[in-house]
């Protein structure tokens, strides 16, 4: 541990079982326009950890050395990669590691260096099962739920240690906490999408059961973008149209939410997603009905529902017609027609 005196810290220089080594100083020119005013405590570490560096030292007082520069710096990554070597050589504690660097993580939550630290130290303690970095990140995400690092760390977490099916409960908890946390609808996707491996888990039997999850939380909260996000990437693979549930829930919906920009977009997409792969349509629809009727929610986007965004749409509109046809009379005056090839 780092040394320290009655009255508060001890520099290196003046400890005396570092008198054989000899301070290496910050190269800095002269002719520096700005000089950082480091701490008299700062300048004294690292000129000892730079002296260190140089000697390739791998030791237990540069394994504490690394701990008072990492203090002072967390942000430091060559600082975490010369405390790595060292370890390594040592073949350190890692269970004493860990604890170390989960504290480090509590105080610098957004440390890029520090977690993948902890991610090395986690593939070489024995007998890991992964039950820490879900503790760890769980932690950090109640805190902040859109914490990317610790939901990074945490997906590298369940892949390694192949904790798959535990993480859909965390994700249904987290969303009905909050409906709007797209983070976990995100991390619910993760986990569908990959926990076969090489082979997406998006089943047919999943995709359905996960469609009717979602639209359970679009029927409460509607204005939710994270929860139809979700609902595309369920059908990314295979297409809208190919799942008329989602037609009729939309159709419903509307009686209700007619304002509402994110189902009026979907709708849209739904619509045009038929059209584009010539998919069969209901009795009494035809291809002019179907594109007349994306063009009408168009419409309500980009003049009632989604203004900010008015040109979007009606660009989005004018590629349609282009190539789809469809009537929309009241359209037609500052229509933007994309150009075509």
């Amino acid at each position: 541990m780092s040394a320290t005196a009655a009255g508060g810290w001890v520099l290196y220089r003046d400890r005396p079982d570092w008198a054989d080594v000899t301070p290496l100083k910050q190269d800095e020119s002269e002719r520096t326009v700005l000089r950082i005013a480091y701490t008299e405590k700062f300048s004294d570490v690292h000129d000892y950890l730079r002296a260190c560096m140089r000697a390739d030292e791998r030791s237990q007082r540069t394994l504490a050395l690394t701990a008072d520069a990492i203090e002072l710096n967390p942000a430091n990554y060559t600082t975490w990669s010369y405390r790595r070597a060292i370890l390594a050589s040592l073949d350190g504690d890692m269970e004493a590691e860990m604890k170390l660097v989960r504290g480090i993580i509590l105080r610098n939550q957004k440390n890029y260096q520090v977690w993948y630290h902890r991610r090395w130290v986690a593939t070489r303690l024995s007998g890991a099962d992964g039950t820490s970095e879900l503790e760890l990140t769980g932690e950090v995400l109640t805190e902040d739920s859109k914490n990317y690092h610790a939901w990074e760390h945490r997906q590298w977490a369940i892949r390694h240690f192949n904790l798959w099916e535990r993480e859909l409960a965390y994700t249904e908890l987290l969303i009905g906490t909050d409906v709007r946390n797209n983070s976990a609808w995100h991390q619910r996707h993760f986990v569908l999408a990959n926990r076969n491996g090489e082979a997406s888990g998006l089943t047919p039997d999943v995709v359905a059961a996960e469609t009717e999850f979602a639209l359970n939380w679009i029927g409460q909260c509607p204005n939710n973008e994270s929860a139809w996000s979700f609902l595309r990437g369920l059908h990314l693979d295979t297409g809208l149209a190919d799942c008329p549930r989602l037609l009729q829930f939309c159709r419903e919906l509307l009686a209700t939410e007619a304002g509402c920009p994110h189902l009026l977009a979907f709708m849209a997409d739904y619509r045009a997603d038929q059209l584009d792969r010539r998919c069969p349509l209901a009795e009494g629809e035809t291809r002019e009905s179907v594109a007349t009727e994306a063009l009408r929610l168009l419409h309500l986007l980009a003049t009632k529902a989604d203004r900010i965004r008015r040109r979007y749409w009606l660009f989005v509109a004018g590629d349609l017609h282009a190539r789809h046809g469809g009537q929309m009379p009241e359209l037609q005056e500052g229509l933007v027609q994309p150009e075509l090839d």
